[in-house]
């Protein structure tokens, strides 16, 4: 059985699927997939977020309790233009961390030979980064570095969050 809730915020409940009387996973009006035991497991999220050139943009935050540790795949899109060009990479980051004592230990990786780029002309490169910008909670950013001057230029992503919630900022 499947309930669909009418004018929900973002954080509520849009849908749940039920398979007799208990819940097997519900999706928010964030675009948030939960499972049953309320654990987001895909975080969709098609708004497309202005980066800029040169300079990191957080995608989102995870908090990391001590003596546990976060993770998770990034599935992501970076659109890049100017008044004649367009550039763009499909590709997928993973993330972890944990938590020692209070102390993060943080991974990010992200491999061009995953990645489909195209190029109309020049250049477009990405670095993924994690950083510790408030205790114990790391902040997942991306830093493009393109030829053009863009007039245009975002990215849209999905988060897997294998371990950990994630809050997209």
């Amino acid at each position: 059985m499947a309930i669909i809730n009418d004018s929900v915020r973002n954080t509520e409940q849009l849908l749940e699927v039920h398979n007799s009387g208990v819940r097997k996973f519900s999706v928010s009006g964030n675009g948030e997939l939960a499972d049953s035991r309320g654990f987001a497991r895909v975080i969709l999220n098609p708004v497309a977020k202005n980066i800029v050139d040169g300079s990191p943009t957080t995608l989102f935050t995870v908090p990391v309790a001590p003596s546990s540790g976060v993770g998770g795949i990034i599935h992501f899109q970076v659109y890049a233009a100017d008044a004649t060009d367009f550039q763009m990479i499909t590709g997928i980051a993973t993330y972890s961390s944990v938590n020692k004592a209070g102390t993060l230990t943080n991974a990010i990786t992200y491999a061009t030979a995953n990645e489909a780029k195209v190029l109309s002309s020049g250049t477009l490169t990405l670095a993924f980064t994690m950083a510790e910008d408030t205790p114990d909670v790391v902040f997942i950013k991306v830093q493009p570095t393109g030829s053009l001057t863009e007039t245009t230029y975002n990215i849209t992503y999905t988060v897997f969050p294998l371990r950990g919630v994630v809050t997209i900022v």
